[in-house]
Formats: structure tokens, sequence, C-alpha cells
């Protein structure tokens, strides 16, 4: 990746003995690398070493993606054994997942044209301890030219997968929130729907009563109407009834009435009849008996018009 400082020297000593970050940007990735001291040819206490160390997982933060063993083509030696257990020790067993071992001075053997997958220098033992526990990734690194073009392949794939697998999480992580979003506008439209329901049913609900009490009021109005009639057909003919009785009761006054006239009559005649015997008779006896019966005539005519008034009157 060509970090500028970067830089491998043939010493009998560490290079670094402090932790360095270095940062490069590839396929649009910010990729940022710490350099950590060396564990047993620094000059440095084991605690020195393990506070530069536990200094790069802050400058890593969130952690690393990944822990870089760089080695020389050369032996697999014991202090570089011992610096895998050290990791191993702070970092615990999982960190094998996360290891990947670089080789430096690849170019020695590209002088001498052997490939790095023909390299067993290692002794056996050692090779397959590194590739059975560790489970790393062989990496040829030429300090003079960056990565061998195969290598760097291997890488630019490695990061494509990479970038691959993150945009099928992020395309799932998509499609996840798109579902959930899906989901809350379902229940949203749910409730919705729901709420109309509960709405249309309470306009339902309250369309019925006002039917019931308009029916109800209806009732109530048809029988007071009817109970109106009833009492007026009542009142009705109680007056026939009243007009009948009156009629019948004048009608019975005036025959009455024309009895008594006709009895008044019939009695006056009797009395005139009489008056004219009494007074034939006693124009014979005197002569001023004449103005007498005279004026006895004239008072039972006036009784009898005076009866007649008051039959009429009735």
């Amino acid at each position: 990746m060509a970090f500028t400082n970067q830089k491998e020297q043939v010493c009998g000593a560490s290079f670094t003995n402090k932790c360095k970050l270095g940062m490069n940007t590839r396929f649009d990735r910010k990729i940022v690398v710490v350099d950590t001291p060396g564990l047993y040819d620094t000059g440095m206490t084991n605690e020195q070493v393990t506070k530069e160390i536990v200094k790069c997982i802050g400058m890593t933060a969130p952690g690393p993606h990944a822990i870089l063993l760089t080695v020389n083509v050369g032996r697999f030696t014991k202090e570089e054994q011992d610096t895998v257990k050290h990791f191993v020790d702070h970092f615990g067993i999982g960190m094998y997942n996360y290891l990947m071992v670089v080789f430096t001075r690849a170019d020695d053997l590209e002088d001498d044209n052997v490939d790095i997958r023909e390299y067993r220098q290692l002794k056996e033992e050692e090779r397959r301890k590194v590739e059975t526990l560790h489970r790393h990734l062989q990496t040829e690194f030429d300090e003079k030219f960056a990565l061998a073009n195969e290598e760097k392949e291997t890488l630019a794939k490695e990061i494509r997968k990479i970038e691959l697998e993150k945009q099928t999480a992020e395309s799932r992580e998509a499609e996840t929130r798109d579902q959930i979003n899906a989901l809350k506008n379902e229940l949203k439209d749910c409730k919705q729907q729901e709420e109309t329901r509960n709405k249309e049913q309470e306009e339902r609900l309250e369309r019925k009563l006002h039917e019931m009490e308009r029916k109800q009021a209806e009732q109530l109005q048809m029988q007071t109407n009817k109970a109106n009639e009833d009492r007026i057909t009542q009142l009705q003919k109680q007056m026939e009834d009243n007009e009948r009785s009156r009629e019948q009761q004048i009608e019975d006054l005036r025959k009455e009435n024309e009895k008594k006239l006709r009895d008044v009559e019939v009695s006056y005649r009797r009395q005139q009849e009489s008056l004219r015997d009494n007074s034939r008779k006693g124009i014979e006896k005197e002569g001023d008996v004449f103005s007498q019966i005279w004026t006895g005539v004239k008072g039972a005519a006036k009784a009898v018009v005076e009866t007649v008034k008051k039959c009429s009157i009735m």
C-alpha cells in the first residue's frame, strides 16, 4: 500500500519503539495501519511494550480488523513465535481468526528466482504450527515495489470480496429496513382502517339511534294524535248528544206550551160562554149589571193574553 512512514532496515534492533499510525485510501476505502514496537528486540520492558500494543487498539478504534505479523523471509525464529504467543496472551485465542503473516524482503527471493509458494525454508513443524493454528494468509511484501502483482491482485480480490459482502450486507440491511418500513406502513394503514371502521360503526350506531328516536317520536305523535282524535270524536258526539237533548227539550217545551195554550183557549172559551150565559141572566135582573160584566170580560181577556205571551217566551 506504499505507506511512506514504514521502512524496513536490516539491523539488530527494532526500527519501531512506539506505535505509529499510517493511512492510505484504496478502492475508495480508507485503510489505517498501526505499526507496533517489536516485543523482544527493542530494549523496552514487557510492560512498556504491552502499553504500546494496547494503545494501538485506541488508534484503530473501534478496533482492528486484522493483525499483521511482519516477518523476514528467513527462519521463523523463537522470538517471532513468542511474539505470536504474546499477542494470544493479550487478545485471546480468537486472535488467530484475524492474524495475517506478511513476509518482507520478498525481493531477495525474486533475485534468486525463488517463488514464495515454493519457499520451504521454515521447519515443517513451525510451518504447520503457523498455517494450522494461526491460519494465516501468506502475502509477499516487497518494500522496493510495494506489492508483487500477483499478491496485489489477491489483496484486491479480497478487498472486492469485502466490498461485495459489505454491499450485500447493506443491501440486506436496506431490504430489512424497507420491510420494517413496509410493516410500519401496514400497521399504520391497519390502524387507520380500524379507526375508519370504528368511525363508520359509530356513525351507523348514531344513525340507528336517531332513526329509533324519530320512530319513537312519530309513534308518540301518532298516539297523541289518535288520543286527540278520540277526544275530539268523543266531544263531538257529546255535543251532538247535547244538541239532540236540547232540541228534544225545546220540542217537549213547545209541545207543553202548545198544550197549555190549547188548555187556556179552551178555558177562555168556557169562561166566555159562562160569562155570556151569566150576562144574559143578569141583564134580565138589573140594568147596571152589564157594565160589571164588561169589566170582568176585559180582565179575563187580559189574563189570557199574558198567559199566551209567557208561553211564547218559553
